[in-house]
C-alpha cells in the first residue's frame, strides 16, 4: 500500500465517560491519536499522543485491534 502510515487512537474511559478532544482538522470531537514516529512503538506513540493532546498519562494500555488506513 502506497502512503501507508501506522497510527494510533486512544480511547480513554472512566466512570462511564469517554475522553474526547476537539479535532480542529475535522471540526468535531474525536479520541486522541496520531501517527507513529519513526521506530517508535505503537504503545509509545499512544502514550505520547495522549500526553500531547490531553496532558494525561495512561496507567494501562490495551491493544484492541487495527485496520489499514491510507492518507
Amino acid at each position: 500500500m502506497e502512503n501507508y502510515r501506522h497510527s494510533v487512537e486512544v480511547t480513554v474511559w472512566r466512570d462511564g465517560k469517554i475522553l474526547a478532544v476537539n479535532n480542529r482538522r475535522w471540526g468535531s470531537f474525536s479520541c486522541p491519536g496520531g501517527t507513529v514516529d519513526g521506530a517508535e512503538s505503537m504503545e509509545d506513540a499512544a502514550r505520547r499522543e495522549l500526553l500531547e493532546e490531553t496532558g494525561c498519562t495512561a496507567l494501562t494500555i490495551k491493544y484492541l485491534g487495527g485496520k489499514p488506513h491510507t492518507s
